[in-house]
């Protein structure tokens, strides 16, 4: 199924709204890399990739929880006992701020995928704190961001020429190459160097 048929990327604002995600990529929080949990980054990125699935999350929602991640723990100190609840925080912003309201996952059912470890004002309260490091603000595009739209234009009917056989319409190939770019960009959550 393509994902183009509900996105801002077929709106007349799409050109707008690409300049203004350019303009706010230049003030994105960088990623140091030096946060003292950084060892349990892969299993978290991993985690959140399965349970961003099971919950039917987009791309772009996976892509901004994993930069939510790595720019707090790079920003703070956090006791591993509370990781699983940093990222579940993570996840629920992300979908809050990329999903159909209909999809945002419910506190509950988050914890419930931690077998029910932290009160729900232990979510509430990190909810608060993340945002108020990022000053309040979820506009923060990431890789997925632009990929999803640029992939719009990395095919045109003209392909069909020379398509590989196994592709008999345009919207085959073109659904190819966007599962093609998703994967390497869920290859690019977990390779950092």
């Amino acid at each position: 199924m393509s994902l183009l048929n509900n996105w801002w990327y077929n709106t007349e604002y799409a050109e707008e709204i690409v300049c203004t995600l350019r303009d706010k990529e230049k003030q994105r929080i960088p990623f140091f890399q030096q946060s003292p949990q950084f060892k349990y980054r892969h299993i978290l990125v991993s985690w959140l990739r399965a349970l961003a699935e099971d919950l039917h999350l987009n791309n772009v929602s996976v892509h901004l929880a994993v930069y939510l991640l790595d720019i707090f723990m790079d920003n703070h100190r956090i006791v591993e006992e509370r990781l699983n609840l940093v990222a579940l925080v993570c996840i629920l912003l992300a979908a809050k701020f990329e999903e159909r309201d209909a999809n945002v996952p419910k506190i509950s059912e988050l914890n419930a995928r931690v077998g029910n470890q932290y009160p729900v004002t232990d979510f509430i309260s990190l909810e608060f704190m993340i945002m108020h490091f990022l000053h309040w603000s979820l506009v923060l595009p990431t890789a997925a961001h632009f990929a999803e739209y640029f992939t719009i234009f990395a095919t045109s009917s003209s392909d069909m020429c020379s398509a590989p056989p196994q592709f008999t319409t345009f919207q085959e190939l073109r659904n190819a190459a966007q599962q093609y770019v998703r994967d390497f960009l869920d290859l690019s959550l977990q390779d950092l160097i």
